[in-house]
């Protein structure tokens, strides 16, 4: 999951796209042509979102659906800008904001409108923070700009990354809750949790039985383009694949690429470990999560195909990382099966702590200032 630092960075690159001439032509039927001698203007487009949120308090967790009219206007101003607008000091968090930012740089970026043409705004209510409604907020600003409608039954949970996949978020057995008190029966979540933690009960349940006891159906989704198809009921064409001179150094491009081959030979390497694994140890959890690590590798290897470096080196990555979370807990419990509880505890505890040096390593990266791409 991003923090702050990194949604700034990646809203950063993303703009950079817009407003630099020359490095990216961007027009639409609702944009006259950018050589034209003066922007004819269209009214305002509006969409509302049901953004799901989750919220302590003295009873436990509590999920909540709060909508969020995302609007469109006109501006001469030939500038991107970003607009949010609240009912309370600091309704909304920095994290938040970001997302707003990243929404709607990404909303421009596959949607076609100029930014530059166009000034977005947020209107929201209550206290709200976090990163899980970036998707939400993306599909609204798309759906506002092609005017398409939203349905009104539906909501969703899960951040927007830069390659418009949708990325994990937590709280979701909450949020699910909240959205079927709200009369939803729609509930899209990132296709990576199709499990997770019920904070007030304490144990991993299953988000799509949840939702089917609460007349919900739950549908876990994998990017922008399939999240707009269930809420909308339209395509969205996919952006072309990327030609032309590549952003980074061709050295920078070469690193990259060798290290996304590495990595992709790693998730190969635990994934033959975990097919010799027996089918007992495989258990529904085991299999699904090897599943989202399979789409990971793929996604992978086709933005690699199509050019985009960085997004495959960081899809490679995740493949390796959640492949071998699938096979170690695969692995655990076929220890438990052959070897008894006292084994497996034992073995548990090993794995445990080489997360935690993982876990370690990672956050000292987090803490590094990068410089420079080249």
């Amino acid at each position: 999951m991003f923090q702050p630092a990194s949604i700034r960075l990646m809203t950063t690159i993303l703009l950079s796209l817009f407003l630099t001439p020359g490095l990216i032509s961007i027009a639409s039927a609702d944009d006259p042509p950018t050589n034209s001698a003066q922007f004819t203007l269209r009214p305002p487009r509006s969409r509302n979102v049901s953004a799901l949120v989750i919220y302590d308090t003295d009873a436990g967790a509590l999920g909540r659906v709060e909508t969020v009219k995302v609007t469109i206007n006109p501006d001469d101003s030939k500038t991107f800008r970003v607009g949010i607008y609240e009912d309370e000091v600091g309704g909304s968090g920095n994290i938040w904001r970001a997302s707003a930012w990243m929404a709607t740089a990404a909303a421009a970026q596959v949607t076609g409108f100029t930014p530059a043409a166009r000034h977005v705004t947020f209107d929201l209510s209550g206290s709200i923070d976090g990163p899980s409604a970036g998707g939400i907020l993306t599909i609204g600003i798309v759906a506002a700009a092609r005017g398409d409608d939203l349905r009104s039954d539906a909501a969703m949970t899960g951040m927007i990354n830069p390659d418009f996949s949708i990325g994990p978020v937590g709280g979701i057995p909450h949020k699910i809750r909240g959205a079927a008190t709200a009369g939803k029966k729609l509930v899209l979540v990132p296709g990576v949790s199709r499990y997770d933690v019920d904070k007030n009960l304490k144990k991993e349940v299953d988000l799509i039985e949840l939702g089917q006891s609460l007349g919900v159906e739950v549908k876990p989704i994998s990017d922008l383009y399939e999240a707009y198809r269930m809420l909308t009921g339209k395509d969205l064409p996919r952006l072309p694949p990327v030609t032309g001179e590549p952003n980074l150094s061709p050295k920078v491009a070469r690193q990259y690429e060798s290290r996304t081959r590495e990595w992709l030979a790693r998730f190969g390497q635990v994934k033959n470990a975990y097919d010799n694994l027996p089918d007992e140890a495989k258990t529904e959890n085991v299999v699904n999560t090897m599943n989202s690590a399979i789409e990971m590798a793929e996604r992978s290897s086709r933005f690699l195909r199509e050019g985009e470096i960085v997004a495959a080196q960081r899809n490679a990555f995740e493949a390796t990382y959640t492949a071998t979370s699938a096979f170690e807990t695969g692995r655990l419990n076929d220890v438990q099966t052959r070897r008894g509880l006292e084994q497996m505890i034992k073995e548990a505890k090993t794995t445990s702590n080489a997360w935690a040096m993982i876990d370690l390593g990672v956050g000292k990266l987090k803490g590094i200032r990068p410089t420079s791409l080249q």
